[in-house]
């Protein structure tokens, strides 16, 4: 059924949010806010390993929440189902544009495969612009991850 339904879905992406909606808390496309930049991996013990198609987002930052089973617990981007959260992928240069994101003050995230963990440098706020205007930013991976085969596939490790 998926298969049917999904250039429906792309379609609908492509024209939200929608200027008819009107509920408290649906902000229309000229109250939210994007953010892009450039993603580099710079990682001498694993050279070949690139930003191409990495994934992006903006989510709320890691907290804790108390569970009278489980007591206090953290929740990250992985587990959270009580905030929004917006992902793009970056493209063969390691660009990427997160659109339409609702106000708010995020942590972005960057994932891809050949890299074990995930780069989360900065808290940022949607719509947020730099003095020059351009509002991107540019995240050089570095040695934040380190150098290894992971991915976030369910075939195993070669």
């Amino acid at each position: 059924m998926w298969k049917t339904r999904w250039p429906a879905r792309l379609r609908n992406k492509r024209l939200g949010p929608f200027a008819w909606a009107e509920a408290p808390g649906y902000e229309h496309a000229e109250q939210r806010g994007s953010a892009s930049g450039r993603l580099v991996i710079n990682d001498t013990q694993a050279p070949s390993v690139s930003a191409a198609g990495a994934w992006v987002g903006l989510a709320q930052g890691p907290y804790t929440a108390e569970f009278a089973t489980r007591g206090p617990t953290t929740i990250d981007w992985q587990t959270d189902g009580k905030h929004y959260q917006y992902w793009a992928r970056a493209d063969g240069e390691g660009r990427f544009n997160i659109a339409n994101a609702r106000p708010g003050t995020y942590t972005l995230y960057a994932f891809t495969d050949g890299v074990l963990g995930e780069f989360s440098p900065r808290r940022c706020s949607s719509g947020s612009r730099k003095e020059d205007g351009s509002g991107g930013v540019d995240l050089d991976a570095g040695a934040l991850w380190p150098a290894a085969l992971g991915n976030r596939h369910p075939q195993p490790q070669r």
